[in-house]
């Protein structure tokens, strides 16, 4: 396996008339999905670009999944744009990138976009029409070798720049290969695709359906403001296994959508990218207690996933869900401040990670790169590159990674340490409370809690009295009628801040 379109090679003889995706307009068999990934892929190459950044500004849709694998045929790497950002955002993206060329469905994606004189235009429709050889497509794809980039996904920058993060074929293969086998899919399941195709949560949804011959089903965003409407549509797909961010299945589960007689036959229900309340989850277990259900555990840096956890036991609604243990091909440990790996069980460490699916680093970025993959010795007998992800973990009792918050996340308080994702979870154990979200106020030295849901901030107070140290109080809580989130679907504490300082301290 030199490349991820090898999967499509084979599933395209395999499973030529089999739906690939489906999006809300369209759907598009195997053999249909890698024709058109080849058309594509011949624009690129006859501009004489390999091993070069190509931007892809579309809606999520089936046509963007074809120009992201036509831009993996042509052995060049994509960076997928979302096209709901400012154009700041994406000019900043645009100059550290320094694009060879940007494929769109429409003007209107790239209206703004500061591009320059050598970075070439590509139609998406137009190209479609365009002739193409297999021959010569087929040729560049040979000198495709797997350490090759195949994608740099841009996350935020603590400095206000976003920070681009490259991932090989090599780490998608290796990723594709564990959670396709992990999850036991296979060519009967649907997939059912919440995430953009920007964030990495979208990664598996892209590429196992290459590799097992199963079919993916894009989902909407705006489905998720009526989970009635998207439990149907999922069913009415046959969806088996999703992949989402934990604040969709809040969402979810506090909309009731799964008291919907259209409630899909779940097999897999696997969520990443933050802390999942146990509330929460218990609904989903009561709803669906044939499902297999797994919290995963990965930043973008390590291909999304890493460490996984099957639900084999109850858990209480104020409980934390442990991280499990490391995926193939992937060593996890513990940190302290000195950099000494910690051995001890119950002992709270930064988490570091090496193996195959770790990126690169960052893109036309050396400083963030050095600072975040460092050289170290492993054990005495070679040097290899460490991730040092900012999050802080421990091993509980049964040797299982236990997720304890971010560094950033930690604050120093009335003398005391603490952790604002405890504060969280145990404001979510509340009946009442649907999300939580503690931030810290730097200028006055507040922790502010900011909830939804139909109980008070009183009955909060005197619940959260019950299950904190009282330095751990929140010296404000706000009651909100839903959470800002960020396009990715997470909670966003930064914009709740804002906001905060906005309306409540003095400039």
């Amino acid at each position: 396996m030199n490349s991820v379109t090898r999967w499509l090679d084979y599933s395209a003889e395999k499973y030529k008339d089999k739906i690939a995706f489906i999006d809300n307009n369209k759907s598009i068999t195997f053999s249909e999905l890698r024709e058109n990934a080849m058309h594509i892929a011949s624009e690129l190459i006859k501009m004489e670009v390999f091993r070069q950044p190509i931007m892809i500004s579309m809606p999520k849709s089936v046509d963007m999944i074809t120009a992201i694998l036509g831009v993996a045929y042509s052995g060049n790497f994509y960076t997928p744009i979302d096209i709901s950002a400012p154009n700041d955002r994406t000019n900043n993206i645009v100059n550290l990138l320094n694009p060879q060329a940007i494929i769109f469905s429409n003007k209107k994606y790239i209206d703004g976009y500061d591009l320059g004189k050598e970075c070439r235009q590509i139609c998406f429709e137009e190209a479609l029409n365009n002739a193409f050889s297999h021959e010569a497509v087929e040729q560049t794809a040979s000198r495709i070798i797997d350490k090759d980039l195949l994608y740099v996904l841009f996350t935020s920058g603590s400095t206000g720049v976003p920070k681009g993060v490259m991932i090989s074929h090599r780490s998608v293969i290796n990723y594709i290969k564990w959670i396709s086998q992990l999850t036991s899919m296979t060519e009967k399941d649907v997939l059912g695709n919440e995430a953009p195709l920007y964030f990495d949560l979208s990664i598996q949804d892209i590429y196992a359906p290459l590799k097992v011959g199963c079919t993916c089903l894009l989902l909407e965003k705006s489905l998720f403001s009526f989970p009635g409407a998207l439990m149907k549509r999922m069913y009415e797909q046959g969806v088996s296994k999703i992949f989402w961010v934990p604040t969709a299945l809040c969402i979810v589960a506090n909309m009731k959508g799964l008291n919907s007689k259209f409630l899909p036959r779940f097999n897999c229900i696997a969520f990443c990218g933050e802390v999942m309340p146990c509330k929460q989850l218990n609904v989903w277990r009561k709803a669906c207690p044939s499902a297999r259900i797994f919290n995963l555990y990965g930043p973008t840096e390590a291909c999304d996933s890493c460490m996984a956890y099957e639900v084999n036991r109850e858990f209480s609604d104020d409980d934390t869900l442990p991280m499990g243990w490391p995926a193939e091909n992937t060593d996890i440990f513990l940190e302290d401040d000195d950099r000494n790996v910690i051995y001890e069980k119950e002992i709270v460490g930064e988490i570091c990670i090496r193996g195959s699916a770790l990126s690169y680093g960052y893109y036309n970025n050396e400083i963030e790169t050095e600072r975040a993959f460092v050289k170290q010795r492993i054990g005495d007998a070679f040097i290899d590159t460490v991730y040092h992800t900012g999050d802080l973990g421990k091993l509980n009792e049964f040797d299982e990674y236990v997720f304890c918050g971010r560094k950033d996340y930690q604050i120093k308080h009335l003398g005391h340490r603490i952790e604002l994702g405890e504060i969280e979870i145990q404001t979510v154990g509340k009946e009442g409370v649907e999300l939580a979200a503690a931030v810290y106020v730097e200028e006055n030295d507040k922790i502010i809690l900011f909830c939804s849901g139909k109980a008070d901030s009183d009955a909060i107070l005197n619940h959260l009295a019950r299950k904190v140290p009282e330095y751990m109080l929140p010296a404000e809580i706000i009651i909100l009628k839903d959470l800002y989130r960020n396009n990715n679907g997470k909670i966003d504490r930064k914009q709740l801040l804002e906001e905060y300082r906005k309306c409540n301290l003095k400039v």
